[in-house]
């Protein structure tokens, strides 16, 4: 006997390949076969623990390319100051022959020398205005130390001593120019009011220690800070002065320059690591989570040929319960 209810068998299998379609084609337009949690809880865990570690490690290499250009910014900082020492100091270097210059000569290279070291101020004056102060924080200590994150963990962090210099760069300004030459010189007493508060007279006595070293009873600022860059006249002991106070300086800006170039690789190398896993992370979510185009499409073109199929087979079942309809209709 012939059922006179649609088959449901065929409606069933209808719904099931319809169903095929639409996630097919949801898979190809999102080119994502991970779209809902419920398609596979697991997987889908997996896939987005691997997305939040990419991201974590693609901000952090974002962090330590800054890092990178802070530390860049303080090499050129101390580049700049290394170039005014050095240029300081070829002068010396020529002014030290005394045999070959007159006294007019001399007094040239002292004119020359003093024109120079104005640009000390004016370095250290723009080492200060840059976004990292290269001549430290008052109170130095722990002011002075950055701490960049070289990696998605709590304690991957790197510290760096960016500059210790500002003691190094006060006693070169101090024994380039002298303490009574900058406490008369409009343009540098600023420099003063930045050292000391309220800034003494060069008359005034040094205080015992332990604010400043210790200095025979009665010395005063003058006397306590002399002015080192003298060539003129061209003694022994001032050209010697002069190599000193220049010497020390220029050996430790370079030094810290130096150990800047060394931290900026080795932020290079945590930077190197960063994007490397970032790429491993892209690539493990991708194997998981991203849509087979060719697979999803075969899949589709199979489930739409199902589809029409059984289209056809329910629109046959209905056809039979017609006809037995049909029959039973009174003629």
């Amino acid at each position: 006997m012939l059922s006179m209810i649609p088959n449901a068998a065929y409606a069933h299998q209808l719904s099931r390949h319809a169903d095929g379609v639409e996630k097919s084609m949801e898979r190809l337009s999102s080119g994502t076969q991970l779209n809902h949690a419920y398609e596979d809880p697991a997987d889908f865990a997996i896939a987005e623990a691997f997305s939040k570690q990419g991201s974590a490690a693609r901000e952090v290499s974002g962090v330590i390319q800054d890092g990178i250009n802070i530390l860049r910014i303080g090499q050129d900082g101390i580049r700049g100051i290394v170039d005014v020492v050095q240029s300081l100091r070829d002068t010396v270097v020529a002014a030290a022959n005394g045999s070959i210059h007159t006294p007019e000569q001399q007094a040239v290279f002292q004119q020359e020398l003093d024109v120079q070291k104005g640009l000390l101020v004016q370095a250290f004056a723009t080492a200060k205005n840059f976004r990292v102060k290269l001549d430290g924080e008052p109170g130095d200590g722990a002011d002075r130390i950055l701490h960049f994150q070289v990696g998605t963990g709590a304690g991957e962090v790197m510290s760096v001593d960016y500059n210790p210099l500002r003691d190094t760069l006060r006693e070169l300004i101090m024994g380039a120019f002298g303490y009574e030459e900058l406490y008369n010189n409009p343009d540098t007493f600023p420099f003063l009011e930045g050292a000391f508060s309220p800034v003494p007279a060069p008359g005034d006595i040094v205080p015992p220690p332990p604010l400043f070293p210790p200095f025979p009873p009665g010395t005063t600022f003058a006397e306590a800070f002399p002015k080192q860059l003298v060539i003129d006249p061209p003694s022994t002991l001032n050209i010697a002065s002069s190599f000193a106070v220049l010497d020390t300086a220029k050996n430790e800006i370079v030094a810290q320059e130096t150990y800047l170039g060394a931290c900026a690789i080795r932020m290079e190398h945590h930077l190197a690591i960063m994007q490397q896993f970032e790429v491993n992370m892209a690539t493990a979510e991708s194997s998981i989570r991203d849509t087979d185009m060719a697979a999803e499409s075969t899949a589709m073109t199979k489930s739409q040929v199902l589809q029409q199929a059984s289209q056809a087979m329910l629109a046959q079942a209905n056809s039979r319960a017609l006809q037995v309809l049909e029959l039973l209709r009174p003629q």
